[in-house]
């Protein structure tokens, strides 16, 4: 309740002394979803769908079979889908083909555990094809490693498939509209926090608690806080394998969004939040050896 209330009160402030620049981060908000996270996410969400209904996944998924375990085939499809959909649209999926009964408990699980990736086309857009092409390849390394670490004996190649036609099309971009909607919701909400919490940081008038505090808060919306991590113009030594850290932690705000779409569901936010953690510990460091090496 007390944090509620400074939070509220912070809020407030930050209306009255800084009006302008208050809605300035909103407009900024908003601007990042319509051109980043948008085209993104809807493009690759209903193509990703729309091959889940189709053999073409089954097909492609057979590469990971040697190195993966689920009860269910479907489950090496989504998480071929993974690789290049990213969250949270992924972890909507996973729940759209859960409650579908086309894969089980355990694997919708390991699946969420597993699926560290951001959307291709949203890294491309925010740090270039260079780099979003070396973090890309990283995530499925840390992925392979991740699934080591997991116990799963049992494997029961299960088929699902339903005929993709215009009513699924249409529930698609149905489903896909309302995860936008929910993704900007809570994109403006942790962006209010986080400029709510700089402009008190800023009284200080110190800047490198301004330049700390601007790398902390990034973690709490990462889509704009990319682009705070790059506007610190430091070395990329430094920039990018804390920018593979973001984009692999996924922020506060993703964490909220999935926590959304996994409330029907009996799992650990906290096993989530620490594997997810690790894995962009782990991220970072070889992208930083391999920006030295290279």
């Amino acid at each position: 309740m007390i944090i509620v209330i400074f939070f509220s009160l912070l809020i407030f402030l930050c209306i009255i002394n800084s009006s302008n620049l208050f809605f300035l981060n909103i407009l900024n908000t908003l601007h990042i979803w319509l051109y980043n996270v948008y085209p993104s996410i809807f493009t690759f969400y209903l193509i990703s769908n729309a091959l889940l209904k189709t053999n073409v996944l089954k097909k492609c998924s057979i590469i990971l079979h040697p190195f993966f375990s689920f009860e269910y085939s479907k489950s090496y499809e989504l998480l071929l889908v993974s690789f290049f959909i990213g969250n949270p649209g992924t972890t909507s999926l996973i729940m759209q083909e859960y409650k579908q009964q086309h894969i089980s408990l355990n694997d919708t699980k390991k699946l969420i555990y597993l699926s560290l990736f951001m959307n291709p086309l949203f890294l491309i857009s925010c740090i270039g094809i260079k780099y979003a092409l070396f973090i890309i390849l990283t995530q499925i390394i840390i992925c392979f490693i991740t699934n080591k670490f997991m116990k799963y004996e049992i494997k029961i190649n299960i088929s699902n498939n339903e005929l993709f036609n215009l009513s699924c099309f249409l529930d698609s971009i149905y489903n896909v509209m309302q995860l936008l909607m929910q993704i900007v919701g809570i994109m403006v909400f942790s962006n209010i926090i986080k400029f709510a919490l700089q402009n008190f940081i800023n009284i200080f008038d110190i800047k490198l608690l301004k330049n700390i505090s601007t790398i902390l808060f990034s973690t709490i919306e990462i889509s704009s806080g990319i682009f705070d991590i790059k506007n610190l113009n430091y070395s990329n030594l430094f920039t990018m394998p804390f920018i593979t850290f973001l984009v692999t932690f996924q922020g506060i705000s993703i964490f909220l969004q999935q926590l959304i779409i996994l409330k029907d569901i009996n799992i650990s936010y906290f096993k989530i939040f620490l594997i997810r953690l690790l894995q962009a510990i782990s991220c970072s460091i070889i992208i930083y050896l391999l920006i030295i090496l290279l």
